[in-house]
Parts: C-alpha cells; structure tokens; sequence
C-alpha cells in the first residue's frame, strides 16, 4: 500500500493517467472527480467513470462514497470481484454508507445471493427510510424469492412514500397481489393505474387481458390484446398470447391466422404448433392439425399434451390404432397416467376389443377413484355390452362424485343417465330439460344432453320392462330429443363436427338422414 491507497489503485491510475493532459488533474477537488465521475456513468461511459472515481480517492484514500460509486461502474462492468472489494473498503471506512449497501444488495441479487440482498436493502432503508430504489428492489427481490406478501408491502411503500408515479411499481405490485392473494379486483386496480401512467406498456397489457380473462371481461381483455399487437406486431410472444385467447374464445379462423403469424417467423414453437393444431381440429381439418402435431413431437418428443392431440387426430380420421399406440407410448412415460388409459380404454373399444378397454377403465378408476369421465366411459362400454346394472351404478358413482360442480355438464349428463338406466323416463327427462333450461345457448351442455338423450334412446329399445310397442314409441321420442338438442347445440356454435361423427355416444341414431345433413355441413 501506498500512503493508504491499494497498490491495485496505483496501478489502475498509472495505466490510465498516459491518456490524460499533465495538467488536467491538477487543483482539482476529489468531489470534482466524483461528480465527474457520475456523470460519465450516467452516460454510460463507465470505464471512463472508473478513471475519475480512482483519481478521487488518489487524493482522499478514505472517502468511502467513492469506492461506493466505483463499485457500481464495476459492477456495470460485470467484474464482480472488483466490486466485491470496493465495497467491502467503502462499508469498512463508513458503516453508514446507504450507497454502498444499495450497490451491494444489487450485486449480491445478480449473483442470485437473494437473502444477502434482502439484507443490505434493509439496511440501506435505515439508513434512508426515503431511498428513491431500496423498497423497489427489495420487492423484486422478494417476489424471487417467492415471498409475495412481503413484496406488495415493500411496493405498496414504494408507491405510496416514493414514487406516486411509478407505472413498473403498480404492475409489479399487481402481480405479487395475485401470487399472494388471487385478488384479481386488487390487480385490475393496480394493472388500470400503471396503463394510465404508461399506456405503452405491452406487458402490462397482457397482463390487465389475463385478469380480465378470469373475470369474464372477456371484450375488454380481447380490446387489450389488441392494442399490444398494434404496439408491437413484431413481437411474437404478444401474437402468441392473443391467438391462444382466440383459441380459449373457441374463434377457430382467427385463432389459425394469428398462431400462423407467429410461426412464419418462428417455426419451431411448439405451443403454437400445438394450439393451431387444435383450431384445425375444431374447424374440421384434422389433416391439417397432424402436420403441426409431428412437428410439434420432433422438437419435443415427450411432450405430453401433443401425444394426446395427436392421439385425438387420429381418432377423427378413424385411425384407431395409430391413437391406441401413442396412449400406450405414454403410459410407458407414466404407467400412472389415468386420462390416458381412459382414453386407451375408448380406442380399445372402437377396435372391438371390449375386455381390454374395460381393463383400462378398471385401472384408471383404481389409480383416480375420482376421475368422472372414467366411470361414464366406463358405463357407456357396459350398456355396450347389455350390462344394465353395472352401468346404471357406474352413471350413479359420476354423479355423486359431480355434486357441488356448478356448470359441470358431465355430471349432468350422468345424472339424467342414471335416471334413464334406472327406467325412470319421465323424472330423467324432467332433469334435462331443466338443466338445458339453465344451460340454455351453452353449446357444450346442448351437445352432452343430446348424447344422454341418444344412449337413453337406445336403453329404451330394448329395455326389459317396457312392451315393444313403448319401447319403440319411447325410443323414437328420445331419439328425435337427440336430434333436435344436436341441431341447437351447432346453432349454439358447436363446431367439432369430426368429433360428432365419430362419437360411441350418438352410435344409435347416427345413421338417421337429419344426423348425416347436419354433419355435412363440415
């Protein structure tokens, strides 16, 4: 050391000083050298900076804001060591020195040392309770470190203490409020603020469309993602996130020409493939939707939402048993993998091979004895295979295990089935048409009650208490139900018309000419 001074210093000024007139450093006070200094950092000239905090504390060893702020420009640099020991000398010469535990706790979250962050940030706020960043950075850093009740207050005290203005703050804060709490009135709140302060700001936007998504908001999130588009149509995160909105809003076309955008420029993005596979599919086109979907597997070929796409692909163009083998493929990645053996289960059935689909059924229960669909598909192959009772206790079983499920149409359509199995006619028709009343104009609902309606329809003909010539009047009641609720679930925007064609569920009346015209009009 020299006269005080680290003989790194010494070497660093020696180095730099050639460059510099003989007279410029002279008469000059270390302050003049610190302020030089900032104002080449806030430049971002910072090796520069370095030179003018060096020269500062060649005059004065001991002033600690210095090795502070030159600790920042090393940082800025990206030498950490450097850095390190700057600002282990500034705290060492000034154990109040708020600079140097702000630049230490930024350092320290750079190097993911989070708790030692958190630390000197606390710090930093005894010292100056009004530092225009420490309550900010001590937020982000909290809501790393998944601790988001702590990080609404620390942006809460930022906002209301220090920046009335900070749009980043208010969204920040949005989304720490809905990591803590799901308060979506709170966010929509804080989202609207930090939008009226900086309408520009596209991830704001997506984020205020997502909340209003689960509010049902559903216009203004559609009028949010559009204006994000607009702002940056380059971006294809923000294409992405409208076309899988459109996906949601079941607008197929627009969903296919937005997720199409984003793969011209990006071809290999697989949740893009994947969810313009799906529009293909719900418009008709499942052809289409294979070519994604293969792509979509050779980027990544274990991933499991594709597999069951691609399965579904094949099982709308009547490729039982390409469908059957992908869901074998995944129950080797996880043999504990209940919606795959269900649906196994459905290809086994459609193959003729009753005893093994009955056999993935059985599993899929024992591995999730609350798996709804399980025991409808499950009971659909006993009626299949005239086991009355077995799938009357089976539809039972779905509807208790529905109760309580507001807007669950599966366990609507295997409570009126229950009743329909039990030869119940008249009380399970009453039930329908009160839950299609309730449900009036929700195409899902519509479909899944003509599809009770078409099995009942097929219980009734042949079922054993009733005379031929009720079974026959029942049945063709039931059946024109069938057909007519099929009609308006389509009115109602029922678009998967492959699906209908193929589903077991309509097996009895779709050879009737009013089934094929209406699926012809795919």
């Amino acid at each position: 050391m020299v006269r005080g001074v680290p003989a790194v210093l010494i070497v660093f000024v020696f180095a730099t000083s050639a460059d510099v007139p003989a007279d410029a450093h002279v008469n000059r006070s270390p302050q003049h050298f610190v302020q030089r200094g900032l104002e080449l950092g806030d430049a971002g000239r910072w090796k520069e900076a370095i030179g003018e905090f060096s020269w500062a504390l060649q005059q004065d060893p001991l002033l600690a804001d210095a090795y502070a702020h030159r600790a920042k420009a090393w940082f800025q640099l990206q030498d950490q060591t450097a850095a390190l020991a700057d600002l282990a000398e500034a705290i060492r010469l000034d154990r109040r020195c708020a600079q140097a535990y702000f630049v230490r706790a930024e350092l320290h979250r750079q190097m993911n040392n989070l708790p030692l962050a958190v630390a000197d940030l606390d710090r930093v706020i005894e010292l100056t309770p009004s530092h225009p960043r420490a309550y900010f950075l001590r937020g982000l850093i909290q809501t790393q470190r998944q601790k988001h009740v702590e990080a609404v207050a620390d942006f809460t005290m930022h906002v209301t203490r220090i920046d009335p203005n900070d749009a980043k703050a208010y969204f920040l804060r949005a989304q720490a409020v809905l990591s803590s709490s799901g308060n979506t009135e709170a966010a929509l709140n804080d989202l609207n603020k930090a939008l009226s302060l900086d309408p520009t700001d596209v991830e704001a936007l997506l984020a205020r469309a997502r909340v209003q998504r689960s509010r049902g908001m559903l216009r203004e999130a559609e009028l949010d993602l559009a204006r994000a588009v607009k702002l940056k149509p380059e971006d294809n995160n923000v294409r992405l996130q409208r076309g899988l909105f459109l996906v949601e809003l079941k607008r197929w076309n627009e969903a296919i020409r937005e997720l199409s955008a984003v793969l011209k420029t990006d071809e290999r993005n697989v949740e893009a493939l994947l969810r313009r596979a799906q529009a293909y599919m719900f418009t008709n086109r499942s052809s289409e939707a294979l070519v994604d979907l293969t792509k979509a597997l050779e980027i990544a070929p274990n991933h499991r939402e594709v597999l069951l796409n691609k399965a579904s692909a094949h099982e709308r163009l009547d490729e039982w048993k390409e469908s059957e083998a992908i869901y074998s493929r995944l129950l080797e990645i996880n043999p504990r993998d209940y919606v795959s053996l269900m649906r196994r289960g459905d290809c086994r059935r459609k193959l003729g091979h009753s005893q093994e689909a009955m056999g993935d059924y059985d599993r899929a229960i024992a591995i999730s004895p609350s798996f709804i669909h399980a025991y409808t598909h499950r009971a659909n192959l006993f009626l299949a295979l005239g086991k009355l009772d077995e799938a009357r206790a089976d539809y039972e079983r779905a509807a208790s295990l529905g109760q309580g499920r507001v807007g669950d149409s599966t366990s609507g359509y295997a409570s009126v089935l229950a009743l329909f199995t039990a030869g119940k006619w008249e009380e399970a028709q009453k039930l329908a048409e009160t839950q299609i009343r309730q449900n009036r104009g929700d195409s899902d609902w519509l479909y899944d009650m003509a599809c009770a309606y078409a099995i009942a329809a097929d219980v009734a003909s042949k079922y054993p208490q009733l005379q031929a010539d009720q079974r026959k009047t029942l049945s063709e009641s039931l059946a024109r139900r069938a057909l007519e609720l099929l009609e308006k679930s389509v009115e109602a925007g029922f678009s998967d018309l492959e699906h209908m064609r193929k589903d077991p569920d309509l097996d009895f009346i779709n050879q009737s000419q009013r089934f094929r015209r209406l699926v012809s009009q795919g």
